[in-house]
């Protein structure tokens, strides 16, 4: 554990599985004398996300005090937003009606989604387990070695000699399906003993893991496996076949979209990179979406390369798990950014024979 010696800011980054005392006493410390406080995660709120910020919620009201959750967009599928929180705009933050800023599962304010002449003028805490977090709060608890950023917060809740507060089904419920989803339902890299104990004292408490389970994974339709198989019919391996790249471009949502008036992109997309990685000998999973004005680019791997990948392109995340946003303008066309990640995953990684499916 490392503390900062600028006194202005209080940075932890804790590389163990477990919380310390001291740190549990800067987040209950953070809480006292606050009223309003404002609450925030990543853009393209996740099952984590979601799952973070309800708890953060529920703990709030449990403390007596007013929470107003603030996010750039929704989240890909409403389910995730389970108990139905009121969400309000980024945009319509205003620091001096809080007295407090809380952000959950988000390393930088830019991937929060605001812009870039954003100040944090008000009490701010972090909780997030992203490696690449930029310790932009007046309290930083960040723990890259948790499995979900709802681990982290379940572990500082958790009763103790000095801190003895029951948690209730609410948050319980939330944290589960925090680790749920960071998990993919326990199937990443980072899964041990000490996870699988949290998650199942949780579900001892909540008898709710095949409810969040479905919330979380079963959503999806026979259109949208449809719209997978023409995305697998073009997927690229590289790497003796270690790294597969799969697009979806304008045109191959255009062709659904006129199918289908329903036909979401957002929707059709979520979860499809999990699925790649169950490809054999597979160890890097790029998914490269094509947007109005940028491409979305998820990473997932099952070495530790993801995070260091995805910072080149100016996004972030985990070491297993990441994302970026890029321009269109940068690049050319959708397969030109392909080659420049390969490039990357080439000079990261190390030279290996490419091979192209």
């Amino acid at each position: 554990m490392n503390q900062a010696s600028n006194t202005s800011k209080i940075k932890y980054t804790n590389d163990s599985r477990n919380v310390k005392e001291i740190e549990k006493k800067i987040f209950f410390n953070f809480f006292q004398g606050k009223s309003r406080l404002a609450i925030v995660s990543h853009l393209d709120p996740d099952g984590d996300a979601m799952a973070s910020l309800s708890a953060m919620t529920f703990f709030c009201e449990k403390q007596n005090i007013f929470s107003q959750i603030f996010q750039f967009n929704e989240p890909p599928f409403p389910e995730y937003n389970y108990w139905n929180i009121s969400i309000d705009n980024i945009d319509n933050l205003c620091l001096n009606k809080f007295d407090g800023i809380i952000f959950v599962d988000t390393p930088s304010l830019k991937r929060a989604g605001f812009k870039d002449n954003f100040e944090v003028l008000i009490p701010s805490i972090s909780i997030d387990h992203h490696i690449d977090n930029k310790y932009f709060t007046d309290f930083s608890l960040i723990y890259p070695s948790f499995c979900a950023t709802a681990e982290i917060i379940f572990e500082l809740l958790r009763n103790s000699l000095n801190y003895d507060l029951p948690l209730d089904k609410k948050i319980m419920e939330a944290l589960l399906m925090g680790i749920l989803f960071d998990t993919y339902y326990f199937q990443t890299e980072n899964v041990d003993a000490i996870l699988l104990e949290r998650a199942s004292f949780l579900e001892s408490k909540t008898n709710s893991i095949h409810i969040l389970k479905n919330i979380l994974f079963k959503n999806q339709t026979p259109q949208i496996y449809s719209f997978w198989g023409k995305i697998l019919l073009n997927t690229s391996l590289y790497f003796n076949k270690q790294v597969v790249v799969a697009k979806a471009d304008d045109l191959l949502y255009s062709e659904f979209e006129k199918k289908d008036k329903n036909f979401s992109r957002d929707f059709a997309s979520e979860g499809f990179i999990n699925h790649l990685m169950n490809l054999r000998n597979v160890e890097i999973a790029i998914f490269i979406r094509e947007l109005t004005d940028v491409y979305k680019v998820s990473i997932r791997s099952s070495v530790k390369i993801a995070s260091r990948l995805a910072n080149r392109f100016g996004g972030g995340g985990h070491e297993n798990a990441a994302a970026f946003r890029i321009d269109k303008k940068i690049f050319s066309s959708i397969d030109e950014l392909e080659n420049s990640i390969i490039n990357t995953i080439s000079e990261i990684w190390g030279e290996k024979n490419r091979s192209n499916k």
